[in-house]
């Protein structure tokens, strides 16, 4: 009976090992002392590659009800100098005349320093009869790499991640719970439960303001952080503490002209120090300031409301990308 007792501990104890040893065995650290390795580590970062992916939908506003995804696969250069990707976009809504209409795109993109952005379109379609776009005015820009320069609108339209996102990950989240460890790509990670820290994230948009040298409302910052309730997961790598992987859930976000926005992101970052290069497209041209892919006569612009301007509009969309889509990002 003895042995019979030793034989089966023996055999619990071989199912176990194994179990065991796929745990990482990482230092027992306070959360807190986890992100602030993370800061350092991102701040003395030469490049990454990186996949992110966005699911989003949007209703009750000016432009109707939709949704749809967003995913991009690049690198970061240079300390985030220079940051390439290639994106696949797509989106369903209705138009005005009720029509369920669905659009794809296959982007490249590359942006320097934020002075120059880059984009070659592979593919522009909508459905049905492709009649959202001007089929003659997408044939004359596929193909080609278009050049966009500051202080041109191009400027602001580089659809990568921020490198400021991971500077700012770890700098503007309260940990609501720890997970433990696991493992990502075989590294041994931190795992935890986040959500924005409103009085962090308003004192990195402070210096971020001052650093581009911009007026802020305080209070309607305050009032914007308020409304952006960001939960997420974070994932930090044991080693390095480089950040490893990050999900944020966005379910309800008002933006001004008054659509309710939703957005699941996740992204993976990998090769830290050691991402691929990003090629500077050679040959490319000075985008058409003229150039439109929408028919007007089919296609006439939205009104605004009255007490909404196309300035204002163009400057929170913006605002909210940087915050909603990639939060948080510069």
């Amino acid at each position: 009976m003895m042995l019979s007792m030793i034989g089966w501990r023996i055999f619990f104890i071989a199912l176990l090992l194994p179990l065991a040893s796929c745990r990482p065995e990482v230092a027992l650290l306070p959360p807190e002392e986890v992100l602030q390795k993370a800061v350092v580590a991102s701040q003395s970062l030469t490049s990454a590659a990186y996949t992110a992916n966005a699911d989003f939908a949007f209703s009750g506003g000016t432009f109707g009800d939709g949704g749809g995804t967003l995913d991009i696969q690049g690198a970061i250069n240079e300390g985030g100098r220079t940051v390439g990707g290639r994106v696949k976009a797509s989106m369903h809504f209705r138009d005005a005349d009720g029509i369920e209409r669905t659009t794809h795109a296959e982007l490249d993109t590359v942006s320097m320093e934020s002075q120059r952005f880059y984009l070659f379109v592979r593919s522009l379609l909508s459905s049905p009869d492709g009649g959202f776009f001007d089929p003659a005015s997408v044939q004359r820009i596929l193909g080609v790499w278009w050049e966009f320069s500051a202080p041109d609108a191009g400027a602001n339209l580089s659809i990568a991640p921020s490198p400021r996102l991971l500077q700012a990950q770890a700098s503007v989240v309260q940990v609501t719970r720890d997970l433990g460890t696991t493992e990502i790509g075989g590294v041994p990670a931190y795992h935890y439960a986040v959500a924005l820290d409103p009085d962090r994230f308003f004192a990195y948009a402070q210096a971020q303001a001052l650093e581009r040298n911009e007026p802020i409302d305080e209070a309607e910052l305050r009032a914007q952080i308020v409304s952006l309730q960001a939960t997420g997961e974070l994932w930090i790598s044991a080693v390095d503490f480089h950040v490893l992987n990050v999900r944020w859930e966005i379910p309800s976000l008002r933006l001004p002209e008054g659509s309710v926005l939703r957005v699941d992101f996740t992204a993976s970052l990998s090769q830290h120090g050691s991402a691929p290069i990003v090629e500077i497209p050679s040959g490319s041209q000075p985008f058409p300031s003229t150039a439109t892919i929408f028919p007007a006569e089919e296609f006439p612009v939205v009104p605004l409301p009255e007490d909404i301007s196309e300035t204002e509009i163009r400057s929170a969309v913006d605002d909210y990308m940087d915050t909603a889509i990639f939060p948080p990002t510069e």
